[in-house]
């Protein structure tokens, strides 16, 4: 009842304004190199729920072994429900894609960019967000429970994503992972490449737009 009070509280809402998400912003804009986006987004994958911000962490139970509790890398980073929302092209998804573009530059806008700069900021979001869709699972291919089951190590985590820094994610999102024990279900391989190409061909101002 708490939690449903404070968020229909619009007046706190919008007196609050940015304040709630400045520091988080400020440490966005203050990234002085794409290799610290790892220990960056260790500590806002930590205090954020979901599956936001290139991809999801959390912890499942193993499905290859019952008695152990392991983490799980799963797709993520996409603003829309579902990859279809960027891949399909019928009417109805073409007009969903371009509300939501709406929707994006409005933000940008909320931040305090002026229109021409909130609208390519929007377009650099739509474009890393679909370039992550590409690579995602369909919903039918999910329900396979082989095609998301690739346990590893931290070595061989580290080889999917090379240029991004899994010992300071770990460790920024405060898990004590040793390299001798971690293991870690990777639910879709091929996203964490999407990953890897979005944090090597993409320029860092324009992954501090995305994140």
């Amino acid at each position: 009842g708490d939690h449903f009070a404070a968020c229909m509280n619009v007046a706190a809402i919008d007196e609050a304004g940015l304040d709630p998400i400045r520091a988080d912003v400020r440490a966005i804009d203050q990234v002085a190199d794409s290799r610290a986006i790892a220990a960056l987004l260790g500590g806002l994958h930590a205090k954020l729920s979901g599956r936001g911000m290139l991809f999801g962490f959390s912890s499942e139970q193993d499905p290859g072994d019952a008695t152990q509790r392991i983490a799980v890398v799963s797709a993520g980073g996409l603003g829309l429900p579902d990859r279809d929302y960027y891949l399909k092209s019928d009417a109805a998804t073409v007009a969903l894609r371009e509300e939501y573009t709406a929707h994006l530059v409005r933000i940008f806008g909320l931040l305090g960019e002026p229109a021409d700069w909130a609208s390519e900021s929007a377009t650099i979001v739509m474009q890393i967000e679909s370039e992550l869709a590409k690579a995602t699972l369909s919903q039918v291919d999910r329900r396979d429970p082989r095609k998301v089951y690739h346990r590893m190590n931290l070595a061989a985590l580290q080889k999917l994503a090379p240029s991004f820094l899994w010992s300071d994610y770990l460790a920024a999102t405060g898990l004590q992972a040793s390299p001798a024990t971690f293991a870690v279900n990777v639910q879709e391989p091929e996203h964490l490449k999407a990953v890897e190409k979005v944090l090597t061909q993409r320029s860092l101002a324009e992954l501090r737009t995305y994140l």
